[in-house]
Order: structure tokens, then C-alpha cells, then sequence
């Protein structure tokens, strides 16, 4: 009996020694995503909701794709960079999408490379308080 599954792309459930431990036996099962699940997969630490036994369950953490192979990389919710990262520019949020982009891989970059959360949290905001006290100064 032939099965069409459809155009699929396989996101691994990936842990580590950060993730929860709750999550533990979760490493490496794959999850189909349909295009339109791949499309909406969030771009930063968020959670992605899967139904087991009938039940909706949240898995928080990040994609990312290591080696071409889709990954979703269980992390604890809430993260205080993210926290950190959505004040940035105040109460308006981010109004540039590019902008946003930008720190926003640049954070990443930087986590992947080790630098802490709370590094982080103390870094990032300098850091922006630098860069607009630079554009004003130009204006």
C-alpha cells in the first residue's frame, strides 16, 4: 500500500547539558515538518508545540540547522536573553526588521561561541546604549 507523506523536512529533537532534564530521552527524534510547519518554525528561542498521545505538549528551545541537518535544540523558557533582547529599543519593540536581524544573529553568533546569558544581559545593552549615544552624536 503506497503512503504520500508529502513534501516533509525532517527537524531533529536535539539535547544537551543545558536542556531541561525532563527532555533527556528526547534527543534525536525526528519531526516531520510540512512546508507550511517549516515556514512558521520560530527564528529565536521560543517553543515549538507537538501533540503526544493526544495532548499538546511545549517543547521550549531554538532552531538551528548544524551540519544542513534542521535541529531543534531544547532550551529552559524564559531566557533572559530573549527578555533582554525584546526591550532593546524600547517600548516600541523593534521597528526595523533588518535591524532586528542583525543583533539578533550577531546574539546568536555570540551564544554559539560560548559567551553567557548573563555575559549577555550585561553586554548587549552597553553595547546598544554605545551605538545610539554614537548616532546621536552624528545628528
Amino acid at each position: 500500500m503506497p503512503l504520500d507523506l508529502g513534501i516533509r523536512t525532517l527537524m531533529y529533537l536535539v539535547v544537551d547539558a543545558d536542556s531541561p532534564p525532563q527532555w533527556s530521552a528526547w534527543g534525536e527524534k525526528p519531526i516531520p515538518l510540512t512546508p507550511a510547519e517549516l515556514a512558521a518554525l520560530p527564528t529565536g528561542i521560543d517553543t515549538i508545540t507537538l501533540t503526544l498521545e493526544g495532548s499538546p505538549t511545549s517543547i521550549p528551545g531554538i532552531s538551528r540547522t548544524v551540519n544542513g541537518r534542521l535541529e531543534w535544540l531544547i532550551r529552559p523558557l524564559p531566557d533572559p536573553v530573549v527578555v533582554m533582547f525584546a526591550a532593546l529599543p524600547g517600548p516600541n519593540g523593534w521597528t526595523v526588521p533588518a535591524s532586528e536581524a542583525t543583533w539578533r544573529t550577531i546574539g546568536l553568533a555570540l551564544l554559539e561561541l560560548g559567551v553567557t546569558p548573563a555575559a549577555m544581559v550585561t553586554g548587549y545593552p552597553q553595547l546598544w546604549d554605545a551605538c545610539k549615544a554614537e548616532v546621536l552624536a552624528d545628528l
